[in-house]
């Protein structure tokens, strides 16, 4: 995941319990309750706020990489 900044990959990683949830639903036969609905959506909602405040209020990576290089081809200062 070098393109994505540690913010970005950590939210992304908070979908993972909605995937396995719809997973559950698709492949199990599990029910879709207000419950779960309520909670994904929250899960969904604070990843939009953390992608949305991550565009305004990005940040350099801390090794200098920019996306799509690796540490030996990264510019040396």
């Amino acid at each position: 995941m070098p393109c994505y900044s540690i913010a970005a990959a950590a939210a992304a990683q908070l979908s993972v319990p909605v995937i396995t949830a719809l997973g559950a639903v698709v492949f199990v036969g599990e029910a879709i309750t207000l419950r779960l609905v309520l909670c994904s959506a929250a899960i969904l909602g604070g990843i939009f706020i953390v992608a949305l405040w991550g565009q305004r209020h990005a940040v350099p990576r801390p090794d200098g990489n920019k996306c799509g290089q690796s540490a030996d081809t990264a510019p040396r200062r």
